[in-house]
This record gives C-alpha cells, structure tokens and sequence, in this order.
C-alpha cells in the first residue's frame, strides 16, 4: 500500500494508491479474490474521483468566485477598517489555498481514474506545488488565529484597542504570519527530488519524485512531520480559537442583555454594526473549527493506525472525508458573509447592480462624436479603506 506522506495526508496527500488486500498465509491468491480486488480497486478510484474531482471541483469554483466577491465588496465597508482587512488578507489566502490544493487534488485524482501511464507532470507537483499548499494552508490557519486575536483585543479590551489594533500594526502582523508559514514549510521544498528514468511500459524516459534524505530521516518524521505538523497546524490553533472564541460569544451575550435592560431589541444598540461584525467572525471560527477538528483526528489515526489505510476500510473513506472539510472550509466563508451580515448583503446587491450598470453605461458611450470616453472615474469603484 502506497499511502499518504507523514504529515502530508490533510491537504496534501498522495492519491496514487495503490488497493491491496490484507496478508494471508496463502501465497496464491484465487481467481475470485483477483476479481474482488479489482472491483475495489475500481470503486476507490471512482470514489477519489467523485471527492476531488466532482465535489471538490465545484467547491473550488464556488469558493473561488465567493472569495473574490467578498475582497470586492468588503472594500466597501467603512467601519472597522482593521477587520475589513484582515477579512480581506482571509479571502486572498483562502483563494490561493483553493487554487494549490484544487490544482494538486484534481490533477492526482483524474490520473488515478483514468490510469495513466505517462503523466510527467506529477513528479513536479509532488516537489513543487505540494510545499505551496502547506504554505497556504498554514496561512488560512493562522489568518483566523490572528482575527479572532485582533476581535478579542477589539471587544474584550476596547481600552487598549486603539494602542494595539492600528492598521500598522495588523500589517506587521499579517507579514509576520506570512513570513513564519514560508519558512517553517521550506523544508517541504527538500523532500522530493527529480530523477529520470527509462519506463519499459511505454518506452520512453519519464521524470519520478524520489524521496531524499530529509524523508528517510527518523527525527524529520517525528519531529517535524509528525509532531510539529500536530502542533502548529492543528492543536495550538484549535486551542487558541477555542479559547477566544468563547470570551468573544460571552462578550456577545453581555451586550445582548445591556441591550434587553435598556429595553431596546438585541442588536440594536449604538455599537449594533460592532457586534454584528463580531458574530460574523465568531461563525467563521466555529465552522473553521467544526473543519479543522476532523483533520486533527485524522492526522493522530495516521499516525497510531496509518495500516489502517486501505481501500474498503472505513478509515480510507474518512481520511479523505477529513481532506475535503479542511479544503471546503477556505470556500464558506462568502455563505457566512450572506447569512449573518446584512449590510454584506446590501453592498453585494450594490456591487453587482453598479457593475452591471458600468457594462450597459460603457457600451453606450464607447464613442461619442467619434472620440472614445472612459467611464472609470472616481465613483464607479468601491473606496479602499
């Protein structure tokens, strides 16, 4: 069985797989267990195809889509420009790990369908794009760390807010996080290495990703792959949104009933826009965590039941299950917009509306009096915050 590498398996996993059956004490195996085996073959590969390329395709076209509105319209908002930003990075970062994993994804799983032979792109995506999506994965992990970090500051220490949550401040912040991701997956980048070799199938000299010494390397499995992987893509942050989450939803709940004993509805209060653009943010972390916890389990069985990793046991469905929450959560993030945040909505409605009237205004006024006129002025775009 050829399964996924340690620490790979969340986001980046290999799909190539190889179906083989447990080990039995025969050294032949029947026709009718060769049948069985290639059925189960078969219907692993078309349930990988399905997953990745099926579901998960239209939810990278989705996500893809939501996330660029969103950068849009969010430019709209003028109030909290601070979170709007951070919003907005979330959204940029979101794209970019939909586009990396979506590519890697779809690409392994259609050539496992279809079985191809020569596919001299997937060594390349083995040592190259791989390393990117840990790169963007890490980063939609702790983009939502330091949202709910800076809306805890905002919310629960509004004192100490305008010192601490500055633009510059976020900036450097967000530049930090980008820093820290790229360097701590450059390692990524070392694990695989090109060889080229004569394949007898087809007759030709095609590229393979062979593993170097970094992955053969005991402590760099453990440690790195196994340990810090756990702890700085799953644990630590799980914990920490867990943990600010919960004075975010109390602090809701406080407002709610200074609210009620001023005998005004919920929500309606002077800082109304304040606490609504806290629920927004306390629904992506909860639906980030509902994703992410999966993921964690998930990267704990491989490591306690990695053997457990073959088509038709239970653990194969759920390994792959776990991989489209963590990639799927990077694409809802425009559905909770929708829902929870009504002048989201408005502005979108907006957005779309002067869009369209941009269109029919520039095709009527393309020419006038056999001189070309441009209808990008100042007010045709949303104001940058």
């Amino acid at each position: 069985m050829e399964s996924a590498d340690n620490g790979n398996q969340l986001s980046t996993l290999q799909i190539n797989v190889t179906m083989t059956t447990e080990n039995n004490s025969r050294d032949v195996i029947s026709y009718e267990e060769n049948v069985s085996l290639k059925e189960s073959e078969i219907d692993c590969r078309t349930f990988l195809f399905v997953i990745y390329v099926v579901v998960f395709g239209m939810i990278c076209v989705f996500g893809l889509i939501g996330n660029t509105l969103s950068f849009l319209v969010l430019q709209w908002e003028k109030h909290g420009h601070v979170a709007t930003f951070l919003l907005q990075v979330m959204a940029l970062i979101d794209n970019l790990f939909l586009l990396t994993t979506g590519f890697s994804q779809i690409y392994s799983a259609t050539g496992t369908y279809f079985g191809w032979l020569y596919d001299p792109v997937q060594p390349f995506i083995q040592m190259l794009v791989w390393p990117l999506v840990h790169i963007t994965q890490l980063g939609t992990v702790w983009i939502t760390v330091l949202i709910a970090f800076n809306r805890y500051i905002a919310i629960c220490k509004p004192f100490q807010a305008p010192k601490l949550c500055t633009m510059s401040r976020v900036r450097l912040q967000v530049i930090l996080m980008v820093g820290f991701c790229v360097l701590y997956c450059v390692p990524r980048f070392f694990e695989y290495r090109i060889a080229y070799v004569h394949d007898v199938r087809i007759n030709r000299t095609v590229p393979i990703a062979n593993i170097t010494s970094l992955l053969e390397n005991d402590y760099y499995k453990y440690i790195y792959e196994n340990g810090l992987y756990t702890l700085i893509v799953f644990l630590a942050p799980l914990v920490m949104l867990v943990m600010l989450n919960a004075c975010l939803i109390r602090e809701l709940w406080r407002a709610r009933q200074r609210a009620l004993q001023r005998q005004m509805p919920a929500f309606v209060a002077v800082d109304d826009q304040e606490n609504n653009l806290t629920l927004v943010m306390v629904v992506i972390i909860l639906v980030f965590v509902m994703c992410q916890t999966p993921a964690l389990i998930n990267n704990m069985l491989f490591v306690l039941a990695g053997s457990q990793y073959v088509c038709g046991r239970p653990y194969f469905y759920y390994f792959h299950i776990s991989n489209l929450l963590v990639s799927a959560n990077s694409a809802v993030n425009f559905v909770i917009y929708c829902i929870f945040r009504k002048q989201f909505r408005e502005r979108l409605r907006a957005f779309c509306h002067k869009e369209m009237s941009l269109v029919k205004y520039s095709q009527s006024t393309s020419n006038c009096h056999g001189q070309t006129t441009t209808v990008y002025t100042d007010n045709c775009y949303p104001t940058k915050l």
